[in-house]
């Protein structure tokens, strides 16, 4: 799950929808609306691929079950654009990822485990992507051995 890095920014709350829909919608809006998100057509352009009619119709509705990684609540603020000669995938969503420490649980460096963000992403998925049979195929912290 995505979050805004300052939750009063209207550039990082728009921040944190572009990285979800870069990340989530990337993978789930094809196979349930037969397109790729929309922010991401207006920010990569020509650069990603289209659908023809036939190919849409194809994938769209074709989801068995989605199978779920959750690991890491990343927290989001607005970047600026890439430069015209560089852009790539990962300045494309024009947003700065990493983690925040707070009052959560820290369980090894750049790694935060905020339990509720997994039940938003779930709560995320059923509610914008039509209620997908969700299997939870990996889960979990790391942990450093000699800590107990």
């Amino acid at each position: 799950m995505v979050y805004p890095l300052n939750e009063t920014s209207d550039q990082d709350q728009a921040a944190a929808k572009r990285a979800f829909q870069f990340f989530v919608g990337w993978f789930l809006d094809p196979l349930v609306y037969g397109e790729y998100p929309m922010i991401m057509r207006l920010l990569v352009g020509d650069r990603l691929p289209k659908f023809t009619p036939q190919e849409s119709d194809l994938v769209k509705g074709s989801l068995d079950f989605l199978g779920l990684n959750y690991y890491v609540t990343q927290y989001a603020t607005d970047a600026p654009p890439p430069l015209p000669t560089q852009p790539n995938a990962l300045t494309d969503a024009r947003v700065t990822l990493g983690c925040v420490l707070s009052f959560f649980l820290l369980q090894a460096p750049s790694f935060v485990y905020y339990p509720p963000g997994f039940r938003q992403i779930l709560n995320h998925i059923k509610d914008n992507y039509q209620n997908p049979l969700t299997y939870i195929t990996e889960n979990g912290s790391s942990q450093n051995k000699g800590m107990r």
